[in-house]
């Protein structure tokens, strides 16, 4: 997950690969716990997944662990960290104050956020990610307690601290508000800021008080570490070791007190809740549930495909609204097909990069059509190698897989790093030279292999190896990795 996109927003509608015809008279029950396990098998789910229509639950499970030991198995009304997917909350905040009247969707930001150091951006704009605000998450990671080098191990940051260092700091503007669509965590962290001012109270208080309380999402909650509420049945957020023997904690970051764009945790059936919430208008009118679903338009006229905390398309004709995050160990998922209301949730703790594809694998099922597995990386099969058999035939094991698998594992040159990378951090130098090896073997125009390779040569006091490979790494051209 790139640290600049802070949830990881995943909003790309499914377009094209789930056409219409997915209210079927027998729902594809087997198939999906087939396809679910399959996944679970290759490591890359363990989660929850949820579906409903007009209301009513027509599939849900858990699959996979709660614990990063492994201990505790998650459950259906396990509670997930929802990361982006909570921006919705944030705007439906924003339009309950706007129909108290005690604000405007085109009011600047600094009517409410005065210290904010940028002209122009309104609410709306943050709304709709237009404000071309700088990146939060780059300038506290620059300038945060740095002298903590580790950024898992800073103490951490709010709100508040990061208005704080966009007064002192001031970087540059990305844009000028309405020129540009660039997603911002900025523009919802800020909105909180706003809803804490008009509102007089802290933001996690606003939402039990207004949204979860009334909607009877008694397992939803904004969570914050600094005094972190009571969470039963919380599920962590873990990522598999790259050569698949161990878990490790993903879950403990500095930037987890932030809020407005993410932290908030949640269960699947308090979505269900959620979404019937909406159809229901029981927060806030119809006509601006409408408006939230409808895309915002640039400066020069052209369409964002993004409204208010949701991201706009069709699938077979019919109007899809939806949005995603990822946030250290969680990736999630809420799609709502509004003709059909048909409601679709995956909420994800183990890291797993295959989200995108397991989620359009049970919409492809929802509409009769055959998914797509993912795949699995070809390091943990070297990683169960390697334990079994040590670095012996490791590389012919390799090239036997590339030949003969190459359309089930994924031979990403991110893949083989990772792993070598991993070996070094044990101490297994020898396991890891072999490994980075295979990576400049594979890909033999990378600066990045060449240059890792040549740090596992130092570690394994193979000096003169070391600088003649990062020799052939300088004499790459520019680019080419």
């Amino acid at each position: 997950m790139k640290r600049t996109t802070r949830r990881g927003f995943f909003f790309t509608v499914v377009l094209g690969a789930v056409c219409a015809g997915n209210l079927r008279a027998e729902f594809p029950t087997a198939s999906i716990d087939k396809y679910l396990e399959s996944c679970a098998a290759r490591g890359e789910f363990s989660g929850v997944v949820l579906v409903a229509r007009r209301g009513e639950v027509q599939y849900h499970r858990a699959l996979g662990t709660a614990s990063i030991d492994g201990s505790e198995p998650l459950r259906k009304d396990s509670v997930f960290r929802l990361a982006s997917v909570a921006k919705a909350f944030t705007a439906v905040s924003i339009l309950m104050l706007r129909q108290e009247g005690k604000l405007s969707l085109d009011d600047d930001v600094r009517k409410y956020v005065p210290a904010l150091p940028y002209e122009g951006a309104t609410i709306r704009h943050l709304l709709h990610h237009t404000s071309g605000l700088p990146d939060y998450v780059k300038l506290l990671d620059k300038h945060w307690d740095k002298g903590e080098g580790d950024l898992s191990r800073r103490r951490f940051a709010t709100n508040p601290d990061a208005l704080a260092q966009f007064i002192e700091h001031k970087p540059p503007v990305r844009f000028a508000p309405g020129e540009r669509w660039d997603y911002s965590n900025t523009g919802y962290m800020l909105l909180a800021l706003v809803v804490e001012k008009i509102s007089g109270e802290r933001f996690s208080d606003f939402l039990t008080r207004r949204i979860f309380a009334p909607l009877g999402m008694k397992e939803t909650v904004l969570f914050t570490p600094i005094t972190p509420p009571v969470v039963e049945r919380r599920a962590w957020g873990y990522r598999l070791a790259p050569d698949g023997g161990e878990r490790l904690a993903n879950d403990r970051n500095y930037l987890n007190a932030m809020y407005g764009d993410g932290e908030v945790y949640s269960t699947a059936g308090d979505l269900l809740k959620w979404d019937q919430a909406l159809y229901q208008a029981k927060l806030i009118p119809a006509a601006a549930v409408d408006e939230m679903f409808t895309p915002g338009r640039l400066s020069s006229g052209k369409d964002t495909g993004y409204g208010y905390g949701w991201g706009i398309g069709n699938r077979g004709g019919k109007k899809v609204v939806n949005h995603g995050g990822g946030w250290v160990g969680f990736r999630t998922w809420i799609d709502r097909e509004l003709e059909s209301r048909q409601l679709l949730v995956v909420l994800t703790n183990n890291s797993s990069r295959s989200m995108g594809i397991v989620r359009d694998g049970i919409l492809a099922l929802l509409a009769g059509k055959e998914p797509r597995l993912p795949k699995s990386p070809v390091s943990r099969l070297l990683g169960e190698r390697l334990r079994r058999e040590g670095v012996a035939g490791l590389k012919d094991e390799y090239r036997r897989l590339k030949s003969s698998r190459a359309r089930e594992l994924d031979f990403s040159e991110a893949r083989l790093r990772q792993l070598g990378s991993y070996l070094l951090g044990k101490k297994k130098t020898g396991e890891a030279v072999v490994v980075l090896e295979l990576n400049v073997e594979a890909y033999p125009k990378s600066v990045r292999a060449r240059e890792e390779l040549g740090d596992a040569l130092l570690a394994a006091g193979r000096r003169e190896e070391a600088v003649e490979v990062i020799k052939a790494a300088l004499n790459l051209a520019p680019g080419s990795d």
